[in-house]
């Protein structure tokens, strides 16, 4: 079935490059034919005035020959006129003896005729006296002017002209002139041939090209098309489609595409994560619960004793599971931070104040510092409220649980150019370095080896959420600790630039309206 698909979605990919290929070709050859037929009918317009012309300059040049004559025009005017010597007055040009060599010897006329003309002259009355062709060309219509005609099946262009005489201005005879455009054909015929040929090249070649450009095209289409086959099959692949560094729409949309498996990859992850430690961390306290449940049920409920020891235990485990609980939902919400919260901001001055004086209230045999150095009253950080609020009860929590001989807490907070930097000190047990690069992740436990009576309570989840949360929004966190002395732990949260910029402006108009007051 998955072997069908596949070859149906690469029958569809070779249907689209088909159909651009085509739609390109014959928007390619569309686009031709119409420029092709624009430039045809322009030439052909052009070639056909230049023979009309061609007719007129004949027949003018004729007629300064023959307009000499006095009287009606005769052959023995006509021949000598056109520079054609001959003995016999009655020999005409349709004669069969007649040498078509001999006539127009005179240059100007040489140059005006052509194979594809035929030049005619008649008198008055319209009976042929000359041809320059062999063919007897019949004096049909006495139209003067340039006209388009059939002669013998073929268009041809015939022109009558009226020759007078310069010096009596009548009438003696007549000229005309057809032009059976052979040229005008041959030129036609091999402009045609030539739009053809053109036409299957240029739709060829960029029928090919169009092809290479959609195939080219269609690779990160089709990388995108397998990255999602193999993330249907496998859905925690580490697939992804390689980077495009064309600077296009698709570079863009490879680069989004990649985004989104490594979104859709950490929600997959943390829920198995959820689930995996969900599972394990709940096994125990359900464990001890079914326990006491038994013992209740077989004989425990009629001794006081053991009913109430038996509950106490059963409701510290179920406390046990609420705030674990609690603490996998809080990781959970923290990998969606970047969709829900992240453009939040928060007066850090005013929340680090808060909470500090929350823990002296809450633990009145601690001495709690708290030391600020920041630039403005109001400084702001990009970050939830409630997110930078939790991050630092996490760990004043533990400053507080893993302080046994000096009970004493220092809170310091610094901003530089790009964060506020806070510091919270202990002077406790600390960390051992073994420990430390283990202490963030998921259900770590410094003191693990203990039991659950001994320990300093808890499930591991504070540090991880703490970490997650602060690096949520590009921030940092680290620490440092030395075993017997104490540990300092650090965060680094972004400064909200744009909000804090908006503060130091209101603040520098209220000093300069409190400035232009008078003084009193």
């Amino acid at each position: 079935m998955e072997d069908q698909n596949q070859k149906k979605k690469r029958g569809l990919k070779r249907s689209l490059k088909a159909k651009w290929t085509l739609g390109m070709a014959g928007i390619i050859l569309g686009t031709l034919l119409i420029f092709f037929c624009v430039i045809y009918y322009t030439v052909q317009e052009v070639l056909i005035s230049q023979e009309e012309t061609t007719v007129r300059e004949t027949i003018t040049a004729v007629d300064r020959r023959l307009d000499t004559a006095t009287t009606n025009l005769t052959t023995n005017k006509v021949l000598p006129r056109l520079n054609i010597e001959t003995n016999n007055e009655t020999t005409i040009a349709s004669s069969a003896s007649w040498d078509q060599t001999d006539v127009f010897q005179d240059s100007v006329i040489q140059k005006l005729s052509r194979k594809d003309i035929n030049v005619g002259v008649y008198d008055a009355k319209g009976i042929q006296l000359f041809t320059t062709k062999a063919t007897s060309l019949p004096l049909k219509n006495k139209k003067v002017g340039v006209h388009q005609r059939q002669v013998n099946n073929q268009k041809a262009l015939v022109g009558i002209g009226v020759v007078y005489s310069r010096t009596t201005h009548k009438k003696i005879g007549y000229i005309q002139v057809v032009n059976t455009m052979s040229s005008f054909q041959h030129n036609m015929s091999r402009l045609r041939l030539f739009i053809v040929i053109y036409s299957i090249v240029a739709v060829v070649i960029g029928g090919l090209a169009s092809f290479l450009i959609i195939r080219h095209f269609l690779k990160p289409i089709g990388a995108l098309s397998d990255a999602i086959e193999v993330i249907k099959v496998e859905p925690g692949t580490q697939m992804r489609v390689p980077a495009l560094n064309t600077g296009d729409e698709l570079a863009d949309l490879t680069d989004e595409f990649n985004h989104m498996l490594d979104k859709t990859q950490r929600f997959v992850d943390a829920q198995n994560h959820f689930v995996q430690d969900v599972s394990h961390e709940l096994r125990t306290p359900v464990a001890v619960l079914e326990g006491h449940l038994q013992l209740l049920n077989r004989w425990g409920k009629d001794d006081p004793e053991v009913l109430d020891e038996s509950l106490g235990a059963s409701l510290q485990e179920i406390q046990r599971m609420k705030y674990l609980i609690q603490e996998m939902l809080d990781l959970s919400r923290a990998d969606q931070i970047e969709e829900q919260y992240a453009h939040e901001t928060i007066d850090v001055h005013a929340l680090v104040e808060e909470v500090y004086n929350n823990f002296k209230m809450l633990h009145p045999d601690f001495n709690i510092v708290l030391d600020l150095d920041l630039h403005q009253p109001e400084v702001y950080v990009q970050i939830y409220r409630n997110h930078l609020e939790q991050v630092l009860i996490i760990l004043l929590d533990n400053a507080v649980k893993y302080s046994d001989k000096r009970k004493a807490i220092h809170i310091s907070v610094a901003q530089d150019a790009r964060f506020v930097n806070v510091a919270i000190q202990d002077f406790g047990l600390g960390i051992p370095e073994e420990d430390r690069r283990k202490i963030f992740d998921r259900f770590y436990r410094v003191d693990k080896a203990r039991n659950r009576d001994q320990d300093k309570g808890g499930n591991g989840l504070g540090l991880s959420i703490a970490q997650k949360l602060i690096e949520s929004y590009q921030g940092r966190i680290s620490v440092e600790s030395s075993v017997g002395s104490g540990s300092i732990f650090r965060i680094d949260v972004p400064l909200a630039v744009k909000r804090n910029d908006a503060v130091a402006a209101e603040a520098k108009a209220e000093t300069d309206s409190d400035s232009d007051k008078p003084i009193e």
